[in-house]
């Protein structure tokens, strides 16, 4: 019985007999390959040296060597053309081979018809001369003069008449085996280790003999979207009879990938959100708020629109027992954190606590700081209500005020508290925490999010925000187990950032840029100048990028001669780092020299203008959160992006000129760099992205079928409980496409 639960316990329920294992009615080779997967090693129809070169790619399982796919396809014809491919047939004139050392030849003369003569040349290694001989000889012999063969490959026209067969994917055999070859469709691999590109089409046929005939996904699913079975695509892509089979193949692959990525989303939403107690089960419900009223109406502004729609959403969310997991997405400027100190305010009058955790102490002590400035605004006690205490928790406070905040906290004096990651180590307690808000949760992992939830029993309402706008299919792929919700209008009053783009090596435009940011100081404003790299790299590929501690010197010896600056990146010490962010926001610097570090955590209303060294080295939506240090407040600020490299580079940055929708940005930069390099290699493979084998969302094909996936996936999952096929849940099981997916073995299936 849970400790926590009140009155007297159940009688026990009569033990019910232990479910049957999920595994119970497949084949051994079925279960394998959905369990633990085929080790490579064992299956005997490789050879040692094809097990020794699968294990060196990293090929460990029958699935990895079988996903690895094609990036392209042969087709070949008939046609006798230059450059072209080619399948056809012909008599051997001449034959002849050599050898020298392990390596050697045959080549062959043939003659076809419209008076063509093709001259095919195939090289192999072998590993001593003896064997290679031996082996010459006997191809010799196959390919006797006069008989008939069939080839394949690439034409190359010979100065003199007549051609050559050339390219990797060169192919000769005798008449009765061509009828095979002809008129094939040829996979072409990316090579991968010490397997060359060409040696994969006989690997994975291989592969494909022995791999078992396993569906995974629901028959009438299958039925519905007119899809391939999973072998049936394997083969369809690996070995397609036309084009247009590749392409079903692909698409089935696809939409069986995107199907279990949101299938496992949501089965993940469901854990969360099914009560493992009582006390679960009873959850945390926040009803109408009389403060949440008060305080609305006090605000010196009103919320936009989308503001009140998402303040509607998040509320609704929390009048029900199963925890809210939302996000939150908005432009900088769009009033995201009123949104979620109102979500704390209802949370608070309601008996609860709340928490808000933040990437850096600077933006935990600001963001304290302005919900206290709030609230003092709000006439609280005038109007009969209890003032929240609002407390900061940070690894760099002192042992006695850290020992005081965590005091407040654990005791539940403290209604609020903000901290950076602090919040999740072992000895903070909450005595019921109610909300916990995550603001830059790009910034946070799965796990780290799991933590703050896990502070409190039942779990916490979660709300996590992002100032860095994610389309809506990468956000599917990211976060589906989250309800989403856009502000995707800005206050009124705020202006729109200048901004211009300007080459590094023009003096003039790089003269007029520092400036303005000299004038902007000047008048009383704040200015920051970004760097992609801390110091000078002896790397030949950096040898023309600008860095932060080197130019700093040079700043303030030139065109920043007589301004206070401060330097910040990410290798000065923690405590270098505060000082010189305080420095800046309480005045003793005008302008933070900085790298990237400042993306978040920096919240300037005096800053006006941002100039961006080697701005090519950025990505889009990157420089778009960059710009959103300056421009927070009513005074028209200016951004000035200085370029190098390429003129494409320059031409891609100076799409920010006309680029101000944060959405706009990010779906644009996705286009030119792809979904893995758009959040970053790490933040990738923490989420289901990098789970994706063959479906890439930056395709507009594969977005609509994730779409569709989705659409599936939420059918086939059921309402509450979910109905999944025993082959499904074997294989969330044990292959989760997401991280932290832990399927119950008990979990009920659906026989179809």
């Amino acid at each position: 019985r849970d400790p926590l639960s009140r009155g007297p316990a159940a009688p026990l329920a009569p033990a019910s007999p232990p479910p049957p294992p999920l595994s119970g009615d497949l084949e051994a080779g079925e279960a394998e390959f959905l369990t633990n997967g085929v080790p490579l090693d064992t299956l005997t129809s490789f050879t040692p040296l094809q097990r020794q070169f699968n294990a060196e790619a990293g090929f460990s399982t029958l699935a990895s060597l079988l996903q690895h796919y094609p990036r392209d396809y042969l087709h070949y014809s008939g046609d006798w053309n230059d450059e072209e491919f080619i399948c056809s047939q012909g008599v051997v004139s001449r034959v002849k081979s050599f050898c020298k050392g392990a390596k050697g030849f045959i080549e062959c003369c043939v003659c076809c018809d419209g008076g063509n003569e093709v001259t095919i040349k195939q090289w192999y290694h072998f590993r001593n001369y003896r064997l290679a001989q031996r082996a010459l000889k006997g191809m010799e012999a196959r390919f006797p003069v006069d008989s008939i063969v069939g080839f394949k490959g690439k034409l190359k026209r010979r100065p003199r008449g007549g051609w050559d067969l050339t390219g990797t994917g060169v192919e000769m055999t005798p008449l009765d085996d061509f009828v095979q070859i002809e008129k094939q469709i040829i996979a072409v691999y990316p090579a991968r280790g010490p397997i060359k590109s060409g040696a994969f089409n006989k690997l994975i046929r291989k592969a494909l003999s022995v791999c078992p005939v396993v569906d995974l996904l629901p028959r009438d699913v299958t039925r519905e979207h007119g899809l391939l079975g999973h072998r049936e695509a394997l083969e369809g892509i690996h070995f397609p009879s036309t084009l247009e089979h590749a392409d079903r193949a692909r698409r089935s692959l696809v939409f069986q990938e995107l199907f279990l990525l949101q299938t496992a989303l949501m089965l993940r939403r469901h854990q969360l959100q099914t009560p493992k107690n009582n006390v679960d089960a009873k959850g945390i419900k926040v009803g109408e708020s009389r403060l949440l009223g008060h305080a609305t109406s006090r605000l010196p502004y009103n919320l936009t629109q989308a503001q009140g729609r998402v303040l509607g959403e998040v509320i609704g969310d929390m009048t029900n027992p199963p925890p809210m997991m939302r996000l939150l997405q908005g432009d900088v400027g769009s009033g995201k954190t009123i949104v979620a100190l109102l979500a704390m305010l209802s949370v608070v009058d309601a008996g609860y606590q709340a928490a808000f955790m933040v990437p850096t102490e600077i933006l935990a002590t600001q963001q304290a700081a302005k919900l206290e400035e709030f609230l003092g605004s709000l006439g609280l006690e005038e109007a009969g209500f209890e003032v929240p205490r609002v407390v900061v928790l940070t690894g760099s406070m002192r042992a006695a005020q850290k020992r005081e905040a965590m005091e407040a906290t654990a005791s539940g004096a403290a209604s609020i508290t903000f901290g950076t990651h602090s919040l999740i180590s072992e000895g903070v307690k909450f005595l019921k925490l109610g909300l916990a808000v995550i603001d830059e949760q790009h910034k946070f992992g799965v796990e780290q999010r799991s933590k703050l939830q896990s502070k409190n029993q039942p779990p916490p309402h979660l709300l996590s925000m992002s100032a860095t706008p994610i389309p809506r299919t990468l956000a599917l792929t990211m976060y589906g187990e989250m309800a989403l919700s856009y502000i995707d209008e800005s206050p009124p009053g705020r202006h729109r950032v200048e901004t211009t783009v300007t080459r590094q090596d023009d003096a003039r435009g790089r003269a007029e840029a520092y400036s303005k940011l000299v004038r902007e100081v000047q008048a009383g404003n704040k200015g920051f100048v970004v760097f992609p790299l801390i110091d000078a790299s002896e790397s030949e590929d950096f040898a023309s990028i600008r860095a932060a501690e080197d130019s700093f010197r040079d700043l303030l010896e030139n065109e920043l001669s007589g301004v206070p600056c401060g330097l910040l990146h990410g290798r000065l010490p923690p405590e270098e780092k505060l000082q010189a962010q305080r420095d800046f926001v309480e005045g003793r610097t005008r302008v933070l020299v900085a790298t990237a570090v400042i993306e978040v955590g920096v919240d300037i209303p005096e800053a006006t203008c941002l100039i961006v060294e080697n701005s090519e080295r950025f990505g889009l939506a990157q420089l778009h959160q960059l710009r959103g240090r300056v421009g927070r407040s009513d005074r028209r600020s200016h951004c000035y992006l200085l370029t190098g490299g390429a003129e494409s580079s320059h031409q891609r940055i100076k799409k920010m000129e006309t680029l101000d929708n944060g959405f706009q940005v990010s779906e644009m930069d996705m286009a030119l760099r792809g979904p893995g390099e758009f959040i970053g290699t790490r933040q990738a493979g923490q989420s289901g992205l990098g789970a994706l084998k063959i479906a890439d969302i930056s395709r507009e094909s594969d977005r609509e079928t994730l779409e569709e996936a989705r659409a599936a996936a939420a059918r086939a999952f059921g309402d509450g409980e979910p109905k999944l096929g025993k082959e499904l849940l074997l294989y969330l099981q044990n292959q989760s496409p997401v991280p932290y997916l832990d399927v119950a073995p008990d979990l009920s299936f659906h026989e179809e």
